[in-house]
């Protein structure tokens, strides 16, 4: 039934703003509302109720206190160890991805502009600095994955495999922006730890969901793609037979068509990525190849979301809807949908392209993402 009312607003969305047609079928639109939607309901069904980081690690905080209180430590003492390891937690909390870093970032912008109004008016605003507040809320759904995060990011855990892969999430997440210098070894032992810790764990019932999340956020399927296609760019290889340009000309025309490709990574739709680059990639004997390409890419991102906001409106105006979504048969055809080897792209290192490939590509992600970073974060 759901899958149902999802073609009918699909294709009532296309009847009415789609001019001309997709390179893929509005099929691909529908599997993807389903599997946004389920999921959706899926996570909020999870028992329990959001709570703060602090009240979150309550249970280890007390353990360090009791610990620290049987060695005899002072009340001064014990008071600021225990402080100590959840500021830790927090900052590495705050500063797990974009998302948070910017809630982060307006909180202390909205608290600095507070101070100095109030300081302005001749008072003090009394209080922790808000790098020290707790403003997290953590929903039940996201406590299997961040037990697993603040593990690797405990400093004090140094197996060399965490601090292999503590070293390569720092990077990916970093303020600062060091993507650029991750190796292709540590990414992917990195991504595979998490898929196995996600799929190993009891709790993760629809590990499709984590499959998706994972590729959404790490993009490392897509990334090899990007560079087996620009180690295989016959247009760049004939050049240089031919001579035409010179290196250094050649290398900023690799970054360009790498900067051009990564747009990819703004739509969720992960089954068909490839696809999509392939058929840019054909048209770029188009003097508009570019302006079409990124125009297709933003036409997908709206109307995906205009779908979506036709589904949550008839959701308002008729709540028993929402009973059709968690039923047996929508479960058995979600399973189905966006599991690993419907993204996989099955290319590796030295056998689809070369290490230096891989290094320019990240070089240039790297690139795009600490300038789009710096300009949120700015905002």
């Amino acid at each position: 039934m759901l899958k149902k009312e999802l073609e009918r607003v699909v294709n009532g969305v296309a009847a009415e703003v789609l001019y001309g047609e997709f390179l893929i079928e509005l099929d691909v639109f529908v599997d993807y509302l389903f599997f946004h939607i389920v999921a959706d309901e899926i996570q909020k069904n999870v028992e329990g109720d959001a709570v703060s980081l602090r009240k979150y690690m309550q249970a280890d905080l007390s353990a360090v206190q009791e610990e620290l209180e049987n060695e005899s430590k002072g009340v001064d003492e014990t008071y600021r160890a225990v402080r100590n390891i959840y500021e830790q937690k927090l900052y590495q909390f705050n500063n797990m991805n974009i998302e948070n870093q910017l809630k982060y970032q307006n909180r202390i912008k909205n608290q600095s502009q507070l101070r100095e109004e109030k300081s302005n008016e001749g008072e003090n605003l009394q209080g922790k600095a808000a790098r020290y507040k707790d403003h997290t809320e953590i929903q039940p759904f996201q406590s299997h994955e961040l037990d697993i995060l603040l593990k690797i990011g405990d400093k004090n855990n140094d197996s060399k495999e965490i601090k292999r892969i503590r070293s390569t999430l720092k990077k990916l997440t970093s303020p600062k922006g060091k993507i650029q210098n991750i190796k292709f070894h540590d990414m992917e032992h990195a991504i595979n730890f998490l898929r196995m810790a996600f799929l190993q764990d009891d709790r993760v019932q629809y590990k499709n969901i984590q499959e998706y999340k994972l590729e959404k956020r790490m993009h490392f399927e897509t990334i090899k793609v990007i560079a087996k296609i620009i180690e295989d760019d016959y247009r760049l290889g004939a050049s240089i037979l031919l001579k035409e340009f010179s290196e250094s000309q050649l290398r900023e025309m690799q970054k360009d068509l790498i900067r051009q490709l990564a747009l990819i990574m703004n739509i969720p739709l992960l089954g068909v990525r490839e696809e999509y680059m392939n058929a840019y990639l054909n048209s770029l004997d188009d003097p508009h190849a570019d302006q079409k390409w990124k125009a297709e890419l933003q036409s997908i991102i709206n109307f995906i979301q205009i779908a979506y906001r036709i589904w949550l409106n008839q959701l308002d105006k008729n709540p028993d809807l929402r009973k059709q979504i968690i039923t047996d048969e929508n479960l058995s055809y979600f399973k189905t949908l966006y599991t690993f080897d419907s993204f996989d792209s099955q290319y590796d290192i030295e056998k689809d392209f070369s290490n230096e490939t891989f290094k320019l590509v990240m070089s240039v992600i790297g690139d795009e993402h600490s300038a789009g970073r710096k300009k949120l974060l700015n905002n």
